[in-house]
């Protein structure tokens, strides 16, 4: 309120100043008179008579001409006017933007509430219909080998200029057909598995003994020391090598519980672990420790995959590989995904596709990820055999898509130039995702197929499907390749002189 009182002020004295300055020159203009004539009469010194013609007797005064005429003193005046009304607008929009700069400055002083999530609802899609069939994608029939791409309804004029609706001539083909080299990425995994970050040990103690606790990294921080007035007492932290050590000293019989924290900021990694010591007497730990040599091996199992999740979390891949298998107990389908995935990024083909197969009896989603890991594990393995024969055990697996296997195997087996299986692959995925994410790639395949495959050869579908791609996806990758193949069809197959 203050800053809009001081610009009131500022204000009402900017519009007294125009005032001001405008009297003063419009007064100068008003007694100017009308430039009239006065003479001044001279009476003579004798005779007393007056001679109006005798240039000694007589003087005429004229008054200057006015210096502001009444149009100029209307003008100013208009003038002013003009200046006071825009100096008012101003003053009003600074005064708005004070008033609004001072309600912003009153809302972030007001203290923040807490802001609550909303609650987010599972909405369920609707099912969806079948998809009528585009007019850019090709029929799907029962063979294949007939269809016929649909007649471009809207090409680009830079294809349709080299495009005929004229078949090939019976001895146009002559020239050799130059196959193009498209390099394409197979499509990444993302497998991987997650581990807990805390666990907790119990380390048993006489009273009176000191009791060393020891992890297999630097960096590992005691969280919170025990109480002086416990029955433990904390004696030192040490490092030797890669280990952290804890020394403490148990003085009372009791169970006291230690948290440790370990972080790898560069790793990105931060674990927990709850050390239960307890302090027990002597015939009691005797009796433990006697126990403790008959451990049973599912204890010692559960220990040891721990440790190879431990290793697997540090991204040492190799030496959780080795850990698991020494860990490895038949009838757990988890521990078969976990060992065939880490064998798969160790290129341990072998043990891969033999830990995959040992899920293909197992129920719902083991059996259908280990159909898929077994074909990313054929594919990279370049067993062409075994690929063959997982491949209807694809087309059955419901839990996951499987759109990126059909595309990687669509590559496999067009760089094996195997033709029937590439033109099986390709009417399986058209089937599966008329609206995939490769699509661009697909009838790019298809121009191929019909283009290199003497078995179903058609130049005039190989055109139809590289146009597809042309039309439809300027900005694929295979845009390139197919703009040279419907050049050199038209070349060589349509346009023959």
């Amino acid at each position: 309120m203050k800053q809009r009182g001081q610009f009131i002020v500022l204000l009402f004295t900017t519009i007294v100043f125009f005032s001001c300055t405008s009297l003063p020159m419009v007064e100068s203009g008003l007694h100017g008179g009308t430039g009239e004539v006065i003479e001044r009469m001279e009476q003579p010194a004798g005779d007393g008579e007056t001679k109006p013609d005798d240039p000694t007797t007589s003087e005429t005064i004229k008054l200057p001409e006015p210096a502001v005429s009444p149009e100029s003193v209307r003008a100013h005046l208009e003038a002013v006017w003009h200046k006071g009304a825009a100096a008012v607008r101003f003053a009003r929009s600074k005064l708005h933007q004070m008033v609004r700069t001072a309600e912003r400055r009153t809302v972030d002083n007001r203290p923040h509430e807490p802001r609550v999530e909303p609650k987010r609802e599972a909405v369920t899609a609707p099912p969806t219909a079948p998809a009528p069939t585009p007019d850019h994608a090709p029929p799907r029939t029962a063979d294949r080998r007939s269809m016929d791409p649909p007649r471009a309804e809207r090409d680009r004029s830079s294809v349709e200029s080299g495009m005929s609706s004229v078949g090939p001539t019976e001895n146009a083909m002559t020239a050799p057909t130059v196959r193009p080299t498209v390099t394409t990425p197979f499509p990444e995994d993302q497998n991987r598995i997650d581990r807990p970050s805390e666990r907790v040990r119990t380390v048993y103690a006489r009273q009176g003994d000191d009791i060393e606790i020891s992890f297999k990294e630097n960096g590992w921080l005691l969280l919170e020391m025990p109480d002086g007035e416990s029955g433990l007492r904390f004696i030192s932290r040490t490092a030797e090598g890669e280990r952290t050590l804890f020394k403490f000293n148990g003085r009372k019989m009791g169970e006291y519980a230690l948290p440790f924290q370990y972080q790898d900021h560069l790793r990105g990694i931060m674990r927990r672990e709850i050390i239960q010591i307890k302090v027990v007497p002597e015939d009691e730990f005797d009796s433990l420790i006697g126990s403790r040599n008959t451990e049973s091996e599912s204890l010692r199992l559960a220990r040891d995959r721990e440790e190879a999740a431990r290793l697997y979390e540090l991204g040492k891949y190799q030496e959780a590989l080795r850990t698991y298998l020494a860990a490895y107990s038949e009838g757990d389908p988890s521990l078969n995904e976990t060992i065939a995935t880490l064998a798969l990024l160790q290129k341990d083909f072998r043990n891969a596709a033999l830990y995959w197969k040992k899920n293909l009896t197992a129920p719902g989603a083991f059996r259908d990820k280990a159909v898929i890991g077994l074909v990313k594990t054929f594919t990279a393995a370049d067993q062409k055999r075994e690929l063959e024969l997982i491949l209807k055990e694809l087309y059955t697996v419901k839990n996951f898509p499987i759109e990126d296997e059909l595309v990687l195997l669509i590559r496999y087996f067009t760089a094996k130039n195997d033709g029937s299986l590439v033109e099986e692959l390709l009417g399986r995925y058209l089937d599966l995702y008329p609206d995939g994410r490769y699509l661009d790639e697909i009838y790019f395949r298809l121009g191929e197929l019909y283009e290199y495959s003497s078995a179903i050869r058609d130049f005039k579908k190989a055109r139809g499907y590289y146009t597809f791609v042309v039309r439809d996806y300027p900005e694929s990758g295979f845009y390139g390749a197919a703009r040279e193949r419907i050049d050199y069809i038209n070349r060589h197959y349509f346009h023959v002189r």
